[in-house]
């Protein structure tokens, strides 16, 4: 028995919303067309509105629909009602205490990620990281863990341009590169950063998904160089695989709301 609240145009706006939630490469008008089975003055109309209103953005390169940032905001609204700091902050302590690592965790928006956590290693020597900080997604592990949950297109929109400004000689120079490596880090299900931004500071990032898989934000460790160079390659590992186990447990959680 159908709600009496029902409505043909908002059956048609859920019904094409419902499609494009499948399709996170996108799809293009014809697609969505066939899928609905509308008439295409319709279609048009309605697209018209979900653009309008952010829940739709079309991406002229592509000539495709997409899942608007309007979702994305109520995604993170949803995030932020789940202090994630609260959730993030046992795992990351947790990680310190038995490894002796700093860790650290950040969000991306839109270039950049800005530092939300950081919890030192128990040294002398610090990160000269810090909480609030804007630094370029490119060019560090989280960021490039965050990154790679973003589709080949989204990243052309974010990097419109082909080359990248450089930090050090290890940092990513264009946009192809970049591409290869995002790929390279969906595959390995970790990010890692030797000196693309900072020298001398080495990290391995996860991604924490939320709504739809999108990024929701990101956890590390980091290290000099010095330190790893002295710790064997089954360390690294043993330190990875905790780091992702933890991601996973975030993940489970956040999905359990």
């Amino acid at each position: 028995m159908e709600s009496k609240f029902y409505d043909k145009s908002i059956h048609r706006m859920t019904l094409i919303l419902d499609i494009l939630s499948f399709h996170s490469s996108g799809l293009s008008f014809t697609d969505i067309n066939k899928a609905a089975c509308l008439p295409k003055s319709s279609l048009n109309s309605i697209l018209s509105y979900l653009q309008e209103k952010k829940m739709v953005k079309y991406i002229e390169e592509s000539k495709k629909y997409y899942f608007g940032s309007y979702f994305w905001e109520l995604s993170m609204n949803f995030i932020d009602n789940l202090q994630i700091d609260e959730i993030a902050h046992p795992y990351l302590e947790k990680f310190r205490n038995k490894h002796n690592k700093t860790v650290q965790m950040a969000i991306l928006d839109q270039k950049d990620i800005i530092y939300l956590k950081k919890i030192p290693a128990f040294s002398p020597m610090q990160l000269a990281s810090r909480v609030g900080s804007r630094i370029p997604a490119y060019a560090t592990g989280l960021g490039k863990a965050l990154l790679s949950c973003l589709t080949e297109e989204e990243i052309c929109y974010i990097y419109p341009n082909h080359k990248l400004e450089t930090y050090t000689s290890t940092t990513i120079s264009n946009r192809d590169t970049l591409m290869k490596e995002l790929i390279k880090i969906r595959e390995k299900k970790y990010a890692n950063d030797f000196g693309e931004y900072t020298n001398g500071v080495y990290c391995y990032a996860v991604p924490i998904v939320g709504f739809q898989n999108r990024p929701a934000f990101s956890i590390s460790f980091s290290m000099t160089e010095a330190e790893f160079n002295s710790i064997k390659e089954t360390k690294i590992e043993s330190m990875v695989e905790d780091l992702m186990n933890y991601s996973k447990e975030m993940n489970s959680f956040i999905g359990n709301f």
